[in-house]
Formats: C-alpha cells, structure tokens, sequence
C-alpha cells in the first residue's frame, strides 16, 4: 500500500475513533471527579476552568502511539515520534496526578524543564539513526 495512503488511512481511523471515544472518556473522568485545579492568584478566565475535567490526554497518547506503531513499517520516523509521544505523555500524565494529589501545582517548572531534556536525549537518539554506510538491524534503519 502507498505510504501516504495508509498515513491518511491511520489519521482517519485514529480521529474517527477519538471522536466517538472522547465523550465517554469526558463524561467518566467528571464522574470520577477527575477535575483542573487553578491556582487562585490566575485571572478570571482561568478560573472558569476549575472542574475541567484533566487526563484527556491519555486517549490522545494512546490513539497516537497506535497509530505510530501501525506505520513503522512504513515509515521509519516513526520510532522517534513514537517514542516522544510515550515518554512525554508519562510526564503529562505525572503532571496531572500530582495536579490531583497536592492541589494547585503539578510538577513544577523547575523539574519539568530537565526532565523534558533528559526525555528528549533517548528520542534524539532514535531520531538520528543509523550512521551512513554502516550495517544496523534495526527495524527503522532498513
């Protein structure tokens, strides 16, 4: 199959089922009272989003890291994508849950910037591959 073809194919599928999975997911997490905490010294506008519900971005990572998965054979920048996707969503998800458990902070800036850095070392990695000329049996590399 054309590699462009599937691409679209996958994007279709992964929106397709994002769209019809989403509300259930919004509706699941308000149940569980799964909700954004705002700091109080944000504006108004901010404000409004308290009870919001948090952790959506899990079935994004999910629908995303299927979806890569799904095009290694074709694409070989996948990996790296794939492997962003997965170790930035941890830090999200960590982020959210230590929103929930101590309040109004998640994990502060402080440690998030370095740990994006020290996530991003691993993915650079797989970005770069295969040094021209010489013999890998990697998946990505053929």
């Amino acid at each position: 199959m054309n590699p462009l073809v599937f691409a679209a194919i996958t994007v279709a599928v992964s929106f397709t089922i994002g769209m019809v999975a989403y509300p259930f997911l919004i509706r699941l997490l308000r149940r569980w009272g799964v909700g954004q905490v705002i700091q109080h010294e944000l504006s108004p506008e901010h404000q409004r989003k308290a009870g919001t519900p948090t952790g959506g971005g899990i079935l994004f990572v999910l629908l995303g890291i299927v979806g890569g998965l799904a095009s290694l054979s074709t694409h070989r920048g996948a990996l790296p994508a794939v492997a962003a996707l997965f170790l930035f969503g941890l830090l999200g998800f960590a982020d959210d849950l230590a929103k929930l458990r101590f309040g109004q902070r998640g994990v502060p800036a402080r440690y998030k910037f370095p740990l994006q850095i020290l996530l991003a070392i691993p993915v650079a990695y797989l970005a770069q591959g295969p040094a021209p000329g010489s013999r890998c049996c990697c998946v990505w590399a053929r």
